[in-house]
């Protein structure tokens, strides 16, 4: 998830099970400690121009992490407030730090982009494509929760309410799951016998129930919409794409930067091929319009044999969000929007004839 929902999770956390026991700084602390995870962004260790895919959401986001650095943590907050490492309130900041460090990759889990919770051990990226990485009915609940949790002086109120609105923010994690599982199921209906060799959905921006479909079928790939929204029966309407021919993309596929780019995309890419140009993109997040393949990629010139001219470079797909003289972003969101909540959207092919 995004770094600030990372925060407010952890300073839920700090409020439900230690505030009472270290007061409001147990919230600022279980929000700080929240977003440590997420400093890996800063590290860089290569100059690799695919470092932060290759490093970020690694070790400081495996299950690993969360026992390592939770006692370093502890003695640290201890001797801040206390003056000594080991403390009465020792064990209280330890589990603290660790609740909140664990969570974090755990909710990450939960978003497309996944996690590697095994690194070092292994560098699998476990992802469950439940909500986006951003979605407002997750986090706005939690953040008022531990608004009012700040305000009110009631203690058994205040752990009451922000741990039962964890729970409930829990129950929409796997909600999305579910609307994730739906998704898959109705794409499988309409392809049908068709030789599709994957399937994937994926969640879209701000909302849970509308998903991006993505079916790899013969030389093609197809991309659609469809609403899980409860009750809601659309058909689905499939945008086809073709490949790049195999033989040409040996060479592009056999650099170092497209075997990360694969692992990254976690297989869910396309090669295009436009004149001498060749480009891999991630299916997983792309947007209607100009970055329908992809909100970005790799690209190469090749030669008439396929052989590369340069090696494969980063390129970004303009995507046109936030710009206020294009209609279709204002338009996509609103559409996004009515059809998260069962209403037709022609813009993402989401409608009755």
């Amino acid at each position: 998830m995004d770094l600030i929902t990372q925060g407010i999770l952890g300073g839920a956390i700090g409020q439900a099970g230690f505030q009472n026991n270290l007061g409001k700084k147990a919230v600022l602390w279980g929000a700080l400690i929240g977003m440590v995870p997420d400093l890996d962004v800063l590290v860089k260790i290569s100059s690799n121009p695919l470092s932060e895919q290759l490093y970020h959401r690694g070790f400081t986001h495996s299950l690993f992490f969360a026992p390592l650095a939770a006692p370093f943590l502890a003695g640290l907050l201890c001797r801040f407030y206390d003056k000594k490492v080991k403390a009465p309130n020792y064990w209280t900041w330890f589990w603290l730090a660790f609740w909140v460090l664990i969570t974090h990759p755990l909710l990450d889990l939960f978003t497309t982009y996944g996690t590697q919770l095994l690194n070092p051990i292994s560098n699998y990226r476990f992802s469950l494509s439940g909500i986006a990485i951003i979605d407002p009915l997750y986090s706005i609940p939690l953040l008022t929760g531990v608004l009012v949790g700040l305000w009110t002086k009631t203690q058994a109120f205040r752990s009451y309410l922000t741990s039962l609105l964890l729970l409930l923010t829990t129950t929409y994690l796997f909600y999305g799951v579910s609307c994730n599982q739906k998704a898959l199921a109705l794409a499988r209906q309409s392809i049908g016998q068709q030789g599709s060799i994957m399937i994937n959905s994926y969640p879209t921006l701000l909302q849970i129930h509308v998903r991006r479909l993505v079916a790899h079928v013969g030389d093609q790939v197809w991309i659609a919409y469809t609403t899980t929204y409860p009750g809601s029966n659309y058909p689905i309407r499939w945008e086809k794409y073709d490949k790049a021919p195999a033989k040409t993309c040996q060479s592009f596929l056999a650099t170092t930067e497209a075997q990360i780019y694969d692992w990254f995309s976690d297989g869910d890419y396309i090669m295009t091929q436009t004149h001498n140009i060749l480009k891999m993109q991630d299916l997983r997040f792309g947007f209607i319009g100009s970055s329908q393949l992809g909100i970005w990629g790799l690209y190469a010139k090749i030669n008439p044999d396929g052989s590369l001219q340069n090696p494969p470079q980063k390129f970004r797909t303009p995507t046109n969000f936030g710009n206020g003289k294009d209609d279709i972003s204002t338009s996509l969101l609103q559409q996004l929007f009515q059809a998260s909540l069962g209403y037709e959207s022609q813009l993402l092919g989401i409608y009755h004839l």
